[in-house]
This record gives structure tokens, sequence and C-alpha cells, in this order.
């Protein structure tokens, strides 16, 4: 299964090592993670230094082949928002 997993960028990265913790317990269980990403505790609140339609292009193409989507909203960011 291929899942898309979300959480926050610019609402804050206080939650990254739990994205981390939900990310490799997805992967452990056999499951493919397609939002890796959104786990790693070195990018900043900023997130990934790629252009807007390029963040939009991949992302849009990840949803299209995804089969399940895990969105992690306890922080709200705007991305999130528009994701879900």
């Amino acid at each position: 299964m291929r899942v898309y997993f979300l959480g926050t960028f610019s609402g804050g990265r206080q939650y990254a090592e739990n994205y981390k913790l939900i990310t490799d317990t997805i992967e452990k269980l056999g499951q493919e993670v397609l939002t890796k990403e959104v786990a790693d505790t070195t990018l900043p609140i900023t997130g990934e230094p790629k252009s807007s339609n390029f963040l939009y292009e991949r992302e849009k193409g990840r949803i299209d082949i995804c089969d399940v989507v895990i969105a992690e909203i306890s922080t709200t960011g705007v991305g999130s928002g528009y994701l879900i």
C-alpha cells in the first residue's frame, strides 16, 4: 500500500519527531510512505527549497497514486489545509 502521510511545515516543526515515528512505523508494517520528507527533522519551517510549481506537481502526482492518506493535523498549516 502506498501511503501519503501529511504533516505541517508552515505551522511549525515541533511534531517532526512524531512524524518520523509514524512514518517509520508505517514502513515497518511493510507499507510505502510517499512523503518521507515531512518526517525529515533537518528541514526548516519553510520546507524543501523547491519551487511552488515543482511541489504542486509532485504532490499532485503522489496523491494520484496513493492508496490512503494519513493526515496528522495537530498543528495547522496552509499547505496541510490545501492538500486536504
